[in-house]
């Protein structure tokens, strides 16, 4: 999937291997603003945002998926938003949504 802002220089490419319990994630452009992180999400049709964690400062990462999205992949749509340092209050969303992109199946 590719990760990409409306609105600014944020952009990310994501891959799930089959049969991998990961995502990995590369930054191609972008970064969180100032004092601020980026909080990746899974978002599945009829269900609040599931945080998949906050995204470590490097390009490249590999961030745990949990069981409950395995069998809906095709459905999922990942979506990074900025939060305060340490990540969303309470587990929801908070911060403006930086980049959007649907996860794909691919055989």
């Amino acid at each position: 999937a590719q990760l990409k802002s409306q609105t600014g220089p944020l952009e990310l490419l994501a891959v799930v291997e089959v049969g991998s319990n990961e995502v990995g994630l590369r930054r191609i452009a972008g970064a969180a603003p100032d004092g601020r992180v980026l909080e990746l999400w899974a978002i599945l049709p009829e269900q609040p945002p599931l945080s998949l964690g906050v995204l470590p400062q490097t390009d490249v990462m590999r961030i745990a998926l949990p069981d409950v999205l395995f069998g809906q992949l095709g459905q999922v749509t990942l979506a990074i938003t900025d939060e305060p340092i340490g990540g969303a209050p309470e587990g929801s969303p908070t911060g403006e949504v930086r980049a959007l992109g649907a996860l794909e199946e691919i055989f």
